[in-house]
Order: C-alpha cells, then structure tokens, then sequence
C-alpha cells in the first residue's frame, strides 16, 4: 500500500568551532515534532544528540552525521522511539558545479526485533551547483539499494533534492 502526506519534521543544530580548518566539527541537539499526517507520523516527539565532521582535501568532501533520537512525549498508544541514523557522505567535485556523491542513510530502531533493527542502503549519484538569477541552487539524484532492510520496506530508494543555498 501507498501513503501520501507529511511526515514529522526532524530539527538538527548544530554548535561548532568559529576557527574553520581542514576538519570542521559540530554537535547539538535533534528534535523531532510529530507533525506528520495519517500513518506518516510516530505521533511521539522526539530529542537526542547528533554529532557532524566534515573534511575538505582538494575536490573532495568526506564527511558524517551521527544522531540518536528517544520520544519524550506524545499519544499513549504510539510506540516509543529509540533510534539512531550514520549518514555519512562522500562527494567529488568536478568542473562547472558538477559532482559525484553518495550519502546514504544508514538507521537503526533500536526497539525492533534483531533481524529487523537494520536499513542498510548503498549507490550514488550525481548533482550540480548552479545560479537562477542571482539565486545559488544545489540540485541532486541519487538511488541507492538496501542491502539489509527490515521486511516490508522497499528495496531502492531514489532521492531527488533541490537546495535554495544562501552563502555569506
């Protein structure tokens, strides 16, 4: 079956170092507002800490964000929430804004059964940063295989994204 609507808004901040470097590093608080419609929502709020390192050698960007979420509070009958997220990412920097990149999204639910705690995703793609008018934009596509995955969740996953970028 096929749900449609809004899922929960995940909140992540972030406070690093003012000194910028090779390694740049970042730690703060995840928040997770149960904003999501029909079944697309935990119907918990959640809050955790999350953990960001990003390096920048040459035309490469190689970096990952760690995060881990509990519920704190939200509708006696939902299930409690204890999972984690590794998103590490890996970028190659190419002429004229192009660019090869895997990120994927690697989770836990800490709360499932052992052989369903897992979503292991691998793949890549491709992006390209670039100006509307005077509007810098990030457009990206990428797919990516769940090598282990909980039952009754799908196989790929394709991402497509656009970023309104607003540098200083």
């Amino acid at each position: 079956s096929r749900e449609v609507g809004l899922g929960d808004i995940t909140y992540q901040g972030f406070l690093s170092p003012a000194a910028g470097g090779d390694l740049i590093w970042g730690i703060g608080p995840t928040f997770v507002a149960r904003t999501g419609t029909d079944d697309l929502s935990s119907d918990q709020w959640s809050l955790g800490p999350n953990f960001v390192v990003v390096a920048t050698p040459g035309k490469w960007v190689i970096g990952a964000l760690l995060f881990n979420i509990w519920s704190v509070a939200g509708d006696d009958g939902a299930k409690d929430i204890s999972q984690g997220s590794l998103q590490y990412f890996i970028n190659y920097n190419m002429d004229g804004g192009w660019y090869l990149t895997t990120a994927p999204i690697i989770t836990a639910n800490w709360k499932a059964k052992n052989d369903q705690t897992w979503t292991v995703p691998v793949g890549g793609g491709f992006g390209r940063v670039f100006r509307f008018g005077k509007q810098a934009i990030n457009a990206r596509l990428a797919g990516y295989y769940n090598v282990e995955r909980p039952d009754k969740t799908s196989d790929w996953q394709l991402s497509a994204q656009v970023t309104f970028l607003f540098p200083k």
